[in-house]
């Protein structure tokens, strides 16, 4: 490793975990939620460093793995309290105010993904998207999540011809609402530029959101794609696909495009940074 190398890895930028522990049975042949392949990574010798590493903010985080019969059962729950983790979880846990405090219960979901460093990021993003256990919800994610709502309509009017501003869709036309989230899917596949997004794997169209705070967690910057496909595909048929088609846009709005997703990314790194921010000093259980 030469100087430059060192000076772009070690000096340059500081881990933003500054703890990391495993906690509770993780020799018990019992998975209790982790799989056979977390247990690897994370017990392996450099797996906890890995995860370490790779994570890279200007906020300090703790994070704690937490593997038993009784925890498994507390998970995705978002903020909660220290009297929760204490007297409903049974942790003993101290938790620095002057941090973020993340304990993982079990690393389920139907994506059956390993707890790489950018799995826990992603589910992070999840965690804060919730107060107070499911039941909240948390206005600073829903300002990240509000960005990349008017950022896909955008896109979607301007690019491809079609409004898919569908505040209450749901309700009133569940059809249209239901189409909308099928281009908002393959809007985030285009304009994403992690691997889930390239290998056209999100699972919903809501999942660019917490893809978004991974990315920014794991290179604290947000990276958008400025050159959009001819064909948005929604349905396929004898392997060819249908969808909405690139409009023919002048020099003129092909560069106000590319200005807006520009200022997409910094107003997107702008709410992921406060939204973390305000995360400093709560517990999240995810």
């Amino acid at each position: 490793m030469n100087f430059k190398d060192f000076f772009n890895k070690f000096l340059l930028r500081e881990d933003s975990i500054e703890n990391i522990e495993m906690k509770g049975d993780w020799n018990t042949p019992q998975q209790y939620g982790w799989s056979k392949v977390d247990t690897g990574i994370l017990k392996s010798a450099r797996g906890l460093e890995r995860i370490k590493t790779k994570w890279k903010l200007d906020q300090p985080v703790d994070v704690y793995l937490v593997k038993g019969k009784d925890v498994r059962k507390f998970f995705e729950l978002g903020e909660v309290s220290y009297e929760f983790i204490t007297n409903k979880m049974g942790l003993d846990i101290l938790p620095n105010s002057d941090h973020i405090t993340v304990i993982y219960t079990q690393n389920t979901g139907e994506e059956k993904i390993p707890a790489t460093p950018w799995t826990l990021a992603h589910r992070l993003g999840h965690a804060l998207a919730r107060k107070d256990g499911i039941g909240g919800k948390n206005d600073l994610y829903e300002n990240i999540r509000n960005s990349v709502n008017r950022l896909f309509n955008e896109v979607s009017k301007n690019v491809y011809g079609v409004d898919i501003k569908d505040d209450y869709l749901g309700y009133t036309n569940p059809e249209k609402y239901k189409r909308n989230r099928k281009i908002k899917k393959e809007l985030g596949h285009s304009l994403g530029t992690f691997k889930s997004a390239r290998d056209r794997n999100l699972r919903e169209d809501f999942e660019f959101v917490n893809e978004i705070i991974a990315q920014y967690i794991i290179t604290g910057k947000i990276k958008l794609n400025r050159e959009l496909p001819k064909i948005l595909p929604t349905s396929y048929a004898w392997g060819k696909a249908s969808g909405l088609y690139k409009r023919n846009l002048s020099e003129s709005q092909k560069e106000d495009m590319k200005y807006y997703i520009e200022n997409s990314e910094s107003e997107l790194e702008y709410a992921v940074d406060d939204a973390l921010n305000n995360a400093i000093g709560s517990i999240f259980v995810m």
